[in-house]
């Protein structure tokens, strides 16, 4: 059995498992690095191979996306992960980054419990970052931070190492103060982004390596070796001692809720029914023989599913404006 086959097999065994369960996204202003994210930490789970992370792009499987270098759809992959001692099933969304798809982010964010924001080093917080920050929060999706394209610091700014604190210091300010601004106190202290607790990490999704304060204890390597790996061009020696997808996975389990936590907080937000109805109990308790429900995340128009008047009447026209039955619709003039 492949690898591959193997991870599949390993995920149908955590389906019932909720507290071993990371529904997750990830969301950023565009070329900020998601989808190369997303490509890396897929490939350390043995989905694809890793010398194609970061150029296979397998979230973007449109071909508008692979032309255009830009992800349109939200995609979805799962993938299993070992974390101190256990296996964890962590459902991805890779979410668009391009204003003009931003409804996609918006369901998305329906799906899921806790989201990777990405901010390119460089470029810092932009104004789409503050967008994916506010839908993320309105249907309370618990964020960390992931500050990408360390290298070019180095290699393209050519910063000392206190100046790169200080850039880094200033970015998870910037998020910290829009948590903080976006909801209640008392979430909002506590969803903040925080450097010792190990909500943050630093690294190169292209290059697939990553540092993070609870690995920088437990094995010693930190920014020093980062500049240093930098500065010699070194970036596959340091993905080996420091590996994105085990830095990145880890602080996912960690920081981000299982279902069972995050329905408690989101459902009273993002469904407007009676709490106290069979239905409402079942989605709070994540009770898989409650009543079934699903959220609608893409909606996309079928040429086939057109209304043809040799169709029952039972055939319903689904266009722009919405399903109409035929019978409702207008006589023509």
């Amino acid at each position: 059995m492949g690898r591959k086959e193997d991870n599949i097999k390993k995920a149908q065994t955590l389906l019932h498992q909720k507290e071993r369960i990371r529904n997750i996204g990830t969301a950023a202003h565009i070329d900020h690095g998601k989808t190369t994210l997303s490509d890396s930490l897929i490939a350390g789970a043995g989905m694809i191979s890793e010398e194609l992370a970061g150029s296979q792009l397998f979230m973007d499987y449109d071909e508008q996306e692979q032309a255009r270098g830009i992800t349109i759809n939200a995609a979805i992959a799962s993938m299993v992960h070992d974390f101190e001692g256990g296996q964890y099933l962590i459902n991805l969304i890779d979410t668009p980054g391009h204003v003009d798809f931003g409804g996609d982010v918006t369901r998305a964010m329906r799906a899921i419990d806790g989201v990777i924001i990405l901010v390119d080093s460089v470029e810092g917080i932009m104004p789409q970052t503050e967008t994916v920050i506010r839908q993320a929060l309105k249907e309370r999706v618990r964020p960390v931070l992931f500050i990408n394209k360390v290298d070019r610091l180095v290699n393209e700014l050519k910063i000392s190492p206190d100046m790169m604190q200080q850039r880094f210091q200033k970015i998870i300010t910037e998020v910290n103060n829009r948590i903080r601004k976006w909801l209640p106190e008392d979430l909002g202290e506590k969803w903040m982004v925080n450097v010792e607790a190990g909500s943050v990490a630093f690294g190169s999704a292209y290059h697939k390596w990553a540092v993070s304060a609870p690995f920088t204890k437990r094995t010693g390597i930190g920014f020093k070796d980062v500049y240093k790996h930098a500065q010699e061009g070194t970036m596959k020696e340091l993905a080996k001692k420091a590996p994105l997808h085990s830095v990145v996975l880890n602080m996912v389990i960690r920081h981000l809720p299982n279902p069972l936590e995050a329905q408690k907080i989101r459902i009273p937000i993002i469904w407007k029914g009676d709490l106290e109805s069979p239905v409402g109990k079942a989605m709070m308790t994540v009770d898989e023989n409650g009543p079934v429900g699903y959220m609608v995340t893409k909606i996309m128009r079928s040429p086939r599913a057109a209304f043809s008047p040799a169709r029952s009447g039972a055939a319903r026209n689904c266009g722009s404006a919405g399903c109409r039955s035929p019978s409702a619709r207008r006589p023509s003039r």
